[in-house]
């Protein structure tokens, strides 16, 4: 039996690809980039009774930011965010939702990504890749043989 389960979840106005990983032995969870809608992202993890263990945001623009704020509210989880991007968090103008006429501010980071970094959570093993272009600490997070790429690469 697989012990790792994905869940793929498009959220908001902008699509973003949010990503929920689970552990199915320990029944925890991470959410990939929560979009700008945390009550879908949390009503998924009560359907299929998770406990999120940790937000991670690929990168710090506001359709990937959206959700931390409610999520970290409803479950005391950790936000990890790359250093060059945790400014992003709480300032509408660098994390562009200024020009939305909707400012973002999100908590701060609780944790700093580093290239090469591997998280662990239960079963859940997270390898972190810094690729910036996108913005300056884009992430990519590899898990076994998928990659999440957050919007550092797009589907034509």
């Amino acid at each position: 039996m697989e012990k790792i389960a994905l869940t793929h979840l498009v959220l908001g106005e902008l699509d973003t690809n949010c990503y929920i990983i689970s552990d199915l032995e320990k029944r925890n969870c991470i959410v990939i980039d929560p979009g700008a809608e945390g009550e879908k992202v949390l009503h998924e993890l009560e359907i299929k009774d998770l406990k999120l263990e940790a937000i991670i945001n690929t990168h710090g623009h506001m359709d990937h930011i959206g959700g931390n704020e409610f999520l970290l509210k409803e479950t005391g989880c950790k936000l990890y965010i790359h250093e060059d991007d945790k400014d992003m968090l709480q300032d509408p103008a660098k994390n562009l939702s200024v020009y939305s006429g909707n400012d973002v501010i999100s908590p701060p980071a609780t944790d700093i990504l580093e290239d090469k970094q591997i998280l662990e959570f239960g079963n859940i093993r997270l390898k972190i890749i810094h690729t910036p272009g996108h913005s300056p600490g884009s992430v990519s997070i590899l898990l076994d043989k998928r990659l999440f790429s957050g919007d550092t690469l797009f589907k034509k």
